[in-house]
């Protein structure tokens, strides 16, 4: 489990942080770490390699009017390259390092995902059960939705209904709020009758983990999956974001931008 869980940070490191530039919170300055480094062999032999990588993500984010990204490579569990590019605060050209901090928007659906699958691992609930077993208040429009939907449903976005994230536009309610809105709106298709996106039934998701956990999906998130990989620098919450960083390890991480109240961008985002 450590090792599927380090993949896949690893991986949500690479492929988020190319676009996380678009997002405005990447603008909130960080202190920098030292770059973990690596034998000299190593970084000789990859140099070159290295080397036209980064020109070729700089040449692309200039391109396209990208303000900073950062990027991190792993060979072989070691990181062989960690750099950031470009500025995190344009104005005040305060440029991206290693360690900034960037929001991940629906990257986080990932760890959403994955704490439901650890439940399912540890024996707590199934894919197939009701999301109605553990949130008495989870209710879908159509009745042979509400009565045959299952988890599995909720994170395959095969729930019938289509986005309805104008409720989080607020950031006013709480989580359960928004589960209980997300029923009042009309299917656009049958159960499993077609893929259609939709955040609030992955909110129903981590609200499902939560539950069986005894915990809450922020708490949850942070102690079975940041905390065992190490992630010290990453951030469920704004403020937290936003907190001047004294020291911090030297390892790449990722952060979630989250506002003070119950989800959005998180709250969409899961």
């Amino acid at each position: 489990m450590q090792k599927r869980l380090s993949r896949l940070a690893l991986s949500l490191i690479l492929s988020v942080s190319i676009f996380a530039g678009l997002v405005p919170h990447a603008t909130l300055a960080q202190t920098a770490v030292k770059t973990p480094t690596v034998g000299t062999s190593t970084a000789v032999s990859f140099a070159p390699a290295l080397q036209k990588i980064e020109e070729k993500l700089d040449a692309k984010r200039k391109e396209y009017g990208i303000p900073g990204v950062s990027l991190v490579i792993v060979k072989d569990d070691r990181i062989i390259y960690a750099k950031g590019l470009g500025y995190k605060d344009f104005e005040k050209q305060i440029p991206v390092t290693a360690d900034t901090q960037f929001g991940i928007g629906s990257a986080t659906k990932a760890f959403t995902a994955l704490t439901v699958l650890m439940a399912q691992d540890e024996g707590k609930l199934s894919l197939d059960d009701s999301p109605k077993k553990y949130l008495p208040y989870f209710h879908m429009y159509d009745p042979e939705t509400d009565k045959n939907i299952t988890i599995r449903d909720l994170l395959s976005h095969s729930s019938g209904l289509n986005r309805t994230d104008l409720a989080m536009i607020t950031g006013k309610l709480t989580r359960a709020e928004l589960i209980e809105v997300a029923a009042q709106a009309k299917p656009t298709a049958k159960l499993r009758e077609k893929f259609q996106y939709q955040n609030l039934m992955f909110v129903a998701g981590g609200e499902v983990a939560a539950n069986v956990e005894k915990s809450t999906w922020d708490r949850l998130i942070a102690t079975r999956i940041f905390k065992p990989l190490g992630m010290t620098n990453s951030t469920l919450s704004i403020a937290e974001m936003e907190r001047p960083k004294i020291s911090r390890s030297a390892t790449a991480t990722i952060s979630i931008p989250r506002p003070p109240s119950a989800c959005p961008t998180v709250r969409s985002f899961r």
